[in-house]
């Protein structure tokens, strides 16, 4: 895209593996970014030819191992066919970067002009969602910091953390002290359940408007009575003015048919849902006591992305 467009939304669909060039996105210079259905995108380093092209040389140099697979083994059609994974490669090449110091700082903050930074609207919707907020925000630190005024990231079908450690995303959460709006919906989405249940220690400090739409099992956790007694407390997100809070996803047993089996989305048995519902009033009451104004969680997206379902239908009815 020229540069010299005055382009102020920027929309990304299902885009998987690549990594960002453009400098609307690597120096802010959009003001509305979303990321819909995409996964596996990358915010520095090698481009997925770069990555290739180093893979082919390591292994011409006996320093990486090829993967292949034999096609029309036996007859003369008979042929190798190499096999490359440009989600492993970046994932080697994020750990060289982060764990070992081995590749360089990231370009994207090095050329970056501050006062020219203008990202203010951040969406992140399904698939990694988490996980590209983490690798965003630890290659483009600045513009993440910088005029960043509201986020909405929304994971619940279980895709995300293959990158970064699930554990980074509340850290990094945590430490946005300038942002206006959070739009944070997660599913049972993290290895260990604790990361969601806690979540509420990670919430922006500063934010006035909440929107929070998590799993029915928080409803359950002991950490629920934390939360409760969290949103009492006047010192706990002091200039909250504006809260959404739901819990209807439900994910059923385990499925088994995939590699590593995960928790599987599905429509709540009521009792469940009527339960959850009971844990949000208690937590919208003590808010609302505060002088908190309490409003529905409304899906916008749902009506340009069926994926993207609304709010249990039942659960103003419960």
């Amino acid at each position: 895209m020229p540069q010299h467009w005055p382009l102020r939304r920027l929309l990304i669909s299902s885009a998987c593996g690549e990594a960002f060039q453009t400098p609307f996105v690597l120096e802010g210079k959009v003001n509305h970014l979303i990321l819909l259905l995409t996964s596996g995108l990358r915010f520095e380093g090698p481009t997925s030819d770069e990555l290739r092209e180093a893979n082919k040389q390591a292994i011409a140099r006996g320093e990486a191992k090829e993967d292949f697979i034999i096609a029309h083994e036996g007859t003369p059609e008979e042929r190798k066919i190499t096999i490359t994974s440009i989600p492993s490669l970046a994932s080697e090449w994020l750990v060289r970067k982060y764990a070992t110091g081995e590749e360089g700082t990231v370009l994207g903050n090095a050329d970056v002009d501050l006062d020219k930074i203008n990202l203010e609207k951040l969406k992140i919707l399904e698939n990694d969602a988490m996980d590209t907020f983490t690798r965003m925000t630890l290659a483009l630190t600045h513009i993440v910091a910088g005029k960043l005024k509201t986020i909405n990231i929304r994971s619940t079908n279980g895709c995300d953390f293959r990158f970064t450690p699930e554990d980074l995303f509340p850290q990094l959460l945590a430490q946005l002290p300038s942002l206006n709006t959070l739009v944070l919906t997660v599913g049972e989405v993290f290895h260990d359940s604790n990361h969601v249940y806690n979540l509420y220690k990670s919430l922006p400090p500063n934010i006035p408007t909440l929107r929070f739409r998590g799993p029915i099992s928080l409803a359950k956790s002991e950490q629920c009575k934390d939360w409760i007694a969290s949103f009492s407390n006047p010192e706990y997100l002091p200039n909250l003015k504006r809260l959404s809070f739901v819990l209807d996803l439900y994910y059923d047993v385990k499925d088994t048919k995939l590699i590593e089996p995960k928790p599987k989305k599905s429509k709540a048995p009521e009792e469940q849902l009527r339960e959850a519902k009971a844990a949000c009033n208690q937590l919208l009451d003590v808010a609302s006591k505060r002088g908190i104004s309490v409003e529905p969680f409304v899906e916008q997206w749902t009506e340009k992305c069926e994926q993207l379902e609304q709010v249990d239908e039942r659960w103003e009815e419960l």
